[in-house]
């Protein structure tokens, strides 16, 4: 089965080092990609990221050299790897918020908040904004949140799911462990916003927690 042990484990070796680039990588650059190569972002609104284009040659590196050091089951074994993947540094992560992270990085979001908005009246949106937020740690966190828009909006200099955020600052104080789902309308006086949407909704929506001592996290 193994026709070259070299092969097997320097691809083990990149295999732990592409999960490395891969958690160093800001997670607002993760969550704002026009391009993504083996879940790594290789492009954005502000051209090409380097480190995750480091990240994407590294990983397909380990899928060659896996495939080159096995006799048989290869393809089988390049597709268990990327599986792997796909789901270990999220599995790693809250590992980390569970044990060593404080304060806003211990804070999780299961990426399922959705936005709402509709106009009023001229000039006037209300805004609805659902969202589930996790305090993983054993210490309670104070933090601002703030809305952000995706890629497409940014691209395109239009203005939605941050509106939201003329109605901020929204201060929240989680206790340790806590898992709270949060809900919040709003009127929202657009007059002074170029390109503001009028309706629609967003899925999946971005958010930025900030805390008193300037730490941030991109959710």
């Amino acid at each position: 089965m193994i026709k070259n042990r070299f092969f097997l484990i320097s691809s083990a070796i990149l295999f732990c080092l592409s999960v490395v680039i891969y958690f160093i990588i800001p997670n607002e650059r993760k969550l704002q990609p026009s391009t993504t190569v083996m879940n790594f972002p290789v492009q954005d609104h502000n051209g090409t990221f380097i480190l995750g284009s480091i990240g994407a040659v590294v990983f397909i590196g380990c899928l060659i050299l896996l495939a080159s050091g096995l006799e048989k089951y290869r393809v089988r074994s390049v597709i268990g790897v990327m599986v792997v993947f796909a789901f270990l540094p999220g599995m790693l992560m809250t590992a980390y918020q569970e044990t060593f992270a404080s304060g806003v990085k211990a804070v999780s979001y299961d990426q399922e908040g959705e936005c709402y908005f509709e106009t009023v009246e001229e000039d006037v949106l209300k805004g609805e904004c659902s969202f589930v937020l996790h305090n993983r740690s054993n210490e309670e966190v104070t933090f601002e949140v703030e809305f952000m828009d995706s890629f497409y909006f940014l691209e395109n200099n239009h203005r939605m799911v941050s509106l939201m955020n003329l109605a901020g600052p929204y201060k929240f104080t989680m206790e340790a462990n806590e898992k709270r789902s949060i809900h919040m309308t709003e009127l929202l006086d657009v007059s002074d916003i170029p390109n503001p949407t009028d309706s629609g909704s967003s899925s999946g929506i971005q958010l930025k927690l900030i805390q008193s001592n300037g730490v941030q996290v991109h959710l």
